[in-house]
């Protein structure tokens, strides 16, 4: 006499099982879940990368104008040489090489926008500190800028300001100088002018050096 035939076993409900093997959009929950953090993260190393492109910019920039200054190449003769003045934050701006059109744009006193302030001014002895210019958010020039290298064996600070807008809020908060992401960079060079028997006059105005 023939078996009656088996029933089929199941160890669970069949949707239930084809569900837990269902991975359709499964990659579009993960990319949703680590997408934005990973292109947050990407951009804010962009970011600061560029950063430090617009640090070392300016330091070598500065490190060219110093030179200048050093040898007496450049003599920066007093703050009311506002022609002088004016040539030198050009010839800076000329070595900021992929900024130099932005730098150049926005080098011009009378503007009140600048990208770059320079402040030149001896020191009498290297432990003088002199006052700290710096810009505005607007890129008003400060009151306080010095342009004066001194004569010939004197010890002079020479420090360049630049204004550089960043656009990563991450950033923002830790390197900004003002509200917006507006961030002043700065390079600093200290030397001694060479002796080669220059003798420059006193500017006019000594409250400012």
């Amino acid at each position: 006499m023939p078996s009656p035939p088996r029933l089929p076993v199941r160890s669970a409900p069949d949707d239930a099982r084809s569900w837990l093997r269902d991975r359709r959009g499964a990659t579009a929950v993960e990319f949703a879940i680590i997408g934005a953090p990973f292109f947050f993260m990407i951009f804010a190393i962009i970011q600061l990368a560029l950063y430090f492109m617009v640090q070392v910019t300016l330091d070598n920039a500065t490190a060219i104008a110093a030179r200048q200054l050093r040898t007496g190449l450049t003599v920066a003769d007093g703050s009311n040489d506002t022609t002088g003045e004016q040539a030198f934050l050009t010839a800076i701006c000329a070595n900021m090489s992929w900024l130099s059109t932005q730098c150049s744009s926005g080098s011009g006193k009378s503007a009140k926008t600048q990208y770059l302030v320079v402040d030149v001014r001896p020191l009498g002895t290297y432990s003088t500190a002199p006052g700290s210019p710096t810009l505005s958010a607007a890129g008003t020039v400060p009151t306080n800028v010095c342009y004066y290298s001194g004569s010939a064996g004197a010890a002079v600070e020479m420090r360049a300001y630049y204004r550089w807008q960043m656009i990563s809020p991450v950033l923002m908060s830790s390197l900004q100088t003002f509200a917006g992401g507006l961030a002043e960079l700065k390079s600093t060079e200290v030397f001694q002018v060479e002796p080669n028997g220059q003798v420059n006059p006193t500017p006019t105005t000594t409250s400012q050096c």
